[in-house]
């Protein structure tokens, strides 16, 4: 992997843990207040310093504190928008946030000296750091991401929010399964473990096997379950990449 490839990679691998590992729900609830809003953008700051520690040099300070600034402002916009559109608004968010991710990228690439300076310390070390910050963001996106991503369809299509049959200790089941299962099947798929996969899926539609008469709670089931696996499974593939590239 390329000095510019292991940059970006430990850029956006600092995004999802900053906005999936370290923002906490106090943090989400928060954005509508200036504090709220300055705390999470210095967590970002720190979470992409630290991760980006290798090509970390003074000139490069500018750019994380211009990425906060840009991270709060559009997370500032999605907090502004109505709730009914969290799976639209999740995905322009995080396309935004992406924008910005190449453009300091691009940035950063462009400072004195580049493809370093790195520390003398970090040559030999870059590598293994940037496959294990790529596998914990991985992780985070999948645990975190996944359950918004999971939730905003299951709301899209009015097959969660809004039934009255579901209390929420059932819904909270629900979405720690639903965690579960991204964990193990993003676990399987990094590992090559693709005939395992089916095992997973068929056991936890046999633990609801007798609730399949109820064609609402079929198709939720259905629906919730493909997505999270989807989204494991592209989490898993994307770290495979960059395992093969390393």
């Amino acid at each position: 992997m390329t000095p510019a490839a292991q940059l970006l990679t430990l850029l956006v691998s600092g995004h999802l843990l900053a906005d999936f590992a370290f923002q906490t729900r106090r943090m989400v609830e928060g954005k509508r207040r200036l504090g709220g809003l300055a705390l999470h953008a210095l967590v970002v700051a720190v979470v992409q310093a630290a991760v980006a520690w290798p090509f970390l040099v003074p000139a490069a300070a500018p750019l994380l504190l211009g990425l906060a600034i840009l991270h709060a402002a559009i997370d500032r916009t999605k907090a502004a928008l109505p709730r009914r559109m969290r799976l639209r608004t999740f995905l322009a968010d995080q396309a935004a946030h992406g924008i910005v991710l190449v453009l300091v990228w691009i940035a950063w690439r462009r400072l004195a000296g580049w493809p370093g300076p790195l520390h003398a310390d970090a040559v030999s070390f870059v590598q293994p750091w940037t496959l294990v910050a790529a596998i914990a963001a991985a992780y985070a996106f999948s645990w975190t991401g996944g359950a918004v991503i999971v939730s905003g369809v299951l709301e899209r299509h009015q097959l969660d929010e809004g039934n009255d049959r579901i209390s929420e200790e059932e819904r909270s089941r629900g979405r720690t399964i639903g965690i579960l299962e991204r964990v193990i099947l993003l676990t399987l798929v990094i590992v090559g473990e693709w005939a395992a996969l089916g095992f997973v899926i068929a056991a936890k539609s046999i633990a609801r096997f007798k609730d399949f008469d109820d064609r609402d709670f079929s198709e939720r089931y259905l629906i919730g379950t493909l997505v999270s696996v989807l989204v494991a499974i592209a989490s898993g593939l994307a770290v495979r990449a960059l395992l093969q590239l390393g």
